[in-house]
């Protein structure tokens, strides 16, 4: 491995919770060409995870947040869309919306909670009688938003959501730090800027 690909390794802190590939690798299992929506993308550990949603293979990121310089930053480290959060509710329901398109999220990495997750979840709810397109698996990882959220029981009968978390004791620490490490040997590995 290399020097950089050792201090990468040492500032994602493979054993934190804040380490992205942790959430995306073994709570929500991501699979190659899924969609995945990074709820407070723009502080580090949230650029890092829109890296590796890529390298995992995601097939489109988006991500949320409230700085503009930084979502803005976003987009050359791997993002299809951004979304602001400081926007009225009504206009951030909406960029949800249409940033799910018509085959929706598959996962969620949720930074934030409190109020912006509320938001989201408002719009899994099917407004029409329909099937649930497919498995939304919400990985709960900080709360700079808030500590708690109000949700309503229609968003786990009619949604296919399932609310995991990310902590520690969710895995070996052997097996994170060889997975890291096996990871950090791939090439496209972005500096998190």
């Amino acid at each position: 491995m290399s020097l950089s690909g050792l201090k990468t390794l040492s500032s994602m802190n493979c054993g934190s919770t804040e380490n992205p590939l942790f959430p995306l690798k073994w709570s929500a299992k991501l699979q190659a060409g899924e969609t995945v929506l990074i709820n407070g993308a723009t502080g580090f550990a949230g650029k890092l995870a829109v890296q590796v949603a890529r390298l995992l293979g995601a097939k489109r990121v988006i991500g949320t947040g409230r700085d503009a310089v930084q979502l803005a930053k976003l987009r050359d480290l791997g993002a299809d869309a951004v979304i602001d959060l400081k926007q009225s509710d009504a206009n951030v329901v909406e960029a949800f919306k249409q940033e799910a398109g018509a085959s929706g999220y598959q996962i969620i990495l949720d930074f934030v909670w409190g109020h912006p997750t509320e938001l989201l979840l408002e719009t899994l709810i099917p407004r029409e009688l329909s099937l649930a397109r497919q498995r939304v698996r919400l990985v709960q990882i900080g709360e700079m938003a808030g500590p708690t959220i109000s949700l309503a029981a229609a968003a786990l009968r009619t949604s296919e959501l399932e609310i995991l978390g990310a902590g520690s004791g969710s895995s070996s620490m052997s097996q994170v730090l060889l997975d890291a490490l096996a990871f950090l040997d791939q090439p496209g590995l972005l500096p998190s800027g």
